[in-house]
């Protein structure tokens, strides 16, 4: 379960055989605390809500690419 803030990624695996909109290149965001199967619990997955279809899914975190957080000079993390 991904427990950080909730942050923009992309998609690196062809995951089709379990929705047809889930290719390399798909963007979602990845939602904190959140789990969708019993795989969810495991802190390699994490929740991702697609934007292509709002398919929400449990994703292993190696097989997403995080948007890079831009650097405020600080260390900050912006807010939204």
């Amino acid at each position: 379960m991904w427990c950080g803030p909730s942050r923009k990624v992309k998609l690196d695996v062809d995951l089709t055989k379990y929705h047809g909109h889930l290719v390399p290149g798909v963007t979602g965001t990845m939602i904190p605390d959140r789990k969708c199967s019993m795989w969810g619990s495991q802190d390699r997955f994490g929740a991702v809500r697609f934007d292509c279809c709002g398919i929400t899914m449990d994703i292993v975190i190696r097989n997403l690419t995080f948007d890079p957080v831009p650097d405020l000079g600080d260390g900050a993390i912006p807010a939204k």
